[in-house]
């Protein structure tokens, strides 16, 4: 009990605006979460790594408003959430490395107040950051069955021992999923905005809610601060962007139940759907 009450006040501590969205049972609440029995050094190595470079932190303020993909020298995505409560008169910053830059601009996709799962933005950045390298943006629509690798700024914790958390925007984490399904309602042009997977535990298949049960040895959830990274894939020797980090859906009853959030499941904006509007604006 003493365990369940200290859980049930962690969470709802948590329920702030870490990255623009409510952090809630759910609902969108995304960063990183690893599975147990390995090193969590391997996760903030696999973020390190050159190609991923272009996933930097949003913040006002000194505060952490999500995460974002440099996509052109002077343009990234984010998720359109973490957009939507700004301070009025701070900037709005991106950071990359050791590099802060100020947003200019940034421009919601005109779906996403009629259609919230078209969870995407576009940041206009004041200098151009031309020494990062740059992801290609996938555009075949046929993303379920590929390993998909996330990348943000979120709250890292491991997956059997939520109460020890690192706040938002600390560390830059990475781990990976099967992508199971596509998800969300049919947008305006019939796609699914989304892709889905779920968070598998390393020994016990009950955990499974989609797909394989298979738990790959760097599997993933998103989590607080996480919203607006990257989750790429390799097509060809080359690395992709496939998705922007969107929604963390955590049930507090399953945690406090199985002590973990493990059954959990991730969604990403999907960018084979959205890539001819991210073109024409960037």
């Amino acid at each position: 009990m003493i365990f369940q009450l200290f859980l049930l006040g962690w969470l709802l501590k948590l329920d702030t605006p870490v990255d623009g969205g409510w952090w809630v049972a759910d609902g969108p609440h995304p960063p990183g979460v690893i599975r147990h029995g390995i090193d969590k050094n391997q996760s903030l190595e696999m973020a390190q790594q050159p190609q991923y470079a272009c996933v930097g932190r949003m913040s006002q303020g000194y505060v952490t408003k999500g995460s974002c993909v440099l996509i052109r020298p002077g343009v990234a995505l984010t998720a359109a959430h973490t957009l939507t409560k700004l301070h009025p008169t701070l900037p709005l910053m991106a950071v990359f490395d050791s590099m802060e830059v100020k947003v200019d601009s940034f421009r919601i996709h005109p779906w996403y107040y009629e259609f919230p799962e078209a969870d995407l933005a576009i940041l206009y950045l004041s200098v151009p950051l031309n020494h990062i390298p740059l992801p290609g943006l996938n555009r075949k629509k046929k993303e379920t069955g590929q390993t998909g690798t996330t990348v943000g700024f979120g709250n890292f914790s491991v997956a059997n021992d939520p109460s020890h958390i690192i706040d938002a925007g600390k560390l830059k984490s990475a781990g990976q999923n099967m992508l199971d399904s596509v998800a969300g309602a049919p947008l305006p042009d019939k796609n699914r905005p989304q892709l889905f997977a779920d968070f598998d535990h390393p020994e016990d298949p009950r955990f499974n809610r989609s797909g394989t049960a298979e738990c790959l040895p760097l599997e993933y959830g998103l989590d607080g601060g996480d919203s607006g990274g990257g989750l790429f894939i390799v097509h060809r020797g080359r690395t992709l962007l496939a998705g922007i980090n969107a929604i963390q859906n955590k049930n507090i009853a399953d945690i406090i139940r199985t002590r973990s959030f493990y059954g959990s499941s991730s969604q990403w904006v999907r960018i084979s759907v959205f890539r001819k509007w991210i073109r024409r604006n960037s």
